[in-house]
């Protein structure tokens, strides 16, 4: 089973526990917070959303609970090709090394299934077990690296080209090794210096909820000391609270990807970003009345 196969199994278990949680806990959070009276907004003339207190909390525990499992294997599937990739030079400058004493093809692909390439290991025992029973290598190659991510492969690619280059097999292993150590350390680099991006983001958040909060807190203060509102509310506080809960969610939802994007060259590659992100907004919207309510403690007694 490949390092993919056995992530998608360990998926679907967590599925199988989250999905009865959620839905053991709704009878639960209705009887605590009351059933859902839910009422709707209208954002554009034709397009309402709905809010309640009772809908966003189970929203935030329906979400919490089923999207992890997917924040998880996206997260760990990551991590598995960045390990794949940071072993490929490891893997190509031992190939060069052990061929340069005279070792033949099957038993260099002997001695590399000893070593421990991380998720690179299981592919290469693979591909020496294909040419024990019988395969040539480009065939056993073929067969037994599939599932390897296509950007990983080609680099790869280049011990068949080794094999096939006769008495030149050690030249061109030792100078593919040289460029992908070099490949990979400017990738390293590209990616520290993007992973910057991840913070102004997460401050980006931050200071839109704060912001969110200090609004709401100087508005009901204002109210408090004043007995009316300075002007006349368009929308009730709830009903603000209900547009700020579904615009966090898609501000964290385009962060996310984007910052997957700039930082992993992939949109999926930010969806751990997302989930973090739409999880800390959904719940601190949530808790807003308290959150006020505690700021309100700090006040002077009248």
């Amino acid at each position: 089973m490949t390092p993919f196969e056995r992530l998608k199994y360990k998926l679907l278990f967590l599925w199988f526990i989250t999905i009865p949680i959620t839905v053991f806990l709704y009878p639960n959070i209705v009887t605590l917070f009351g059933s859902p009276e839910i009422k709707a907004i209208e954002i554009i003339p034709g397009v309402s959303l709905p809010y309640s207190k009772t809908l966003f909390m189970f929203t935030t525990i329906a979400f919490a609970l089923n999207l992890f499992p997917l924040a998880f294997y996206m997260y760990k599937s990551y991590q598995i090709k960045e390990a794949m990739f940071r072993n490929v030079a490891p893997l190509l400058r031992d190939s060069a090394s052990l061929i340069k004493p005279g070792l033949t093809f099957p038993k260099l692909l002997e001695e590399l299934s000893k070593k421990d390439y991380g998720p690179l290991s299981y592919y290469i025992r693979k591909v020496y077990m294909l040419t024990l029973s019988g395969y040539d290598f480009p065939e056993a190659f073929k067969r037994g690296m599939q599932g390897i991510p296509r950007n990983i492969l080609r680099y790869l690619q280049v011990l068949v080209e080794a094999y096939l280059s006769g008495g030149k097999v050690a030249e061109v292993l030792d100078e593919a090794s040289k460029f992908f150590l070099e490949l990979y350390s400017f990738e390293e680099m590209r990616e520290r210096t993007l992973k910057a991006y991840v913070y102004i983001v997460t401050m980006a958040i931050a200071v839109f909820l704060i912001s969110v909060t200090l609004i709401l807190f100087f508005s009901e203060t204002l109210m408090a000391a004043g007995g009316k509102a300075p002007v006349t509310p368009i929308l009730s506080k709830d009903e603000i609270i209900a547009i700020l809960f579904y615009t966090s969610i898609v501000i964290s939802l385009f962060g996310g990807l984007i910052l997957g994007k700039i930082v992993k060259g992939e949109a999926l590659g930010g969806f751990h970003y997302m989930y973090v992100f739409m999880l800390i907004s959904m719940v601190y919207l949530l808790f807003s009345d308290e959150i006020i309510k505690l700021l309100s403690t700090f006040l002077p007694k009248s």
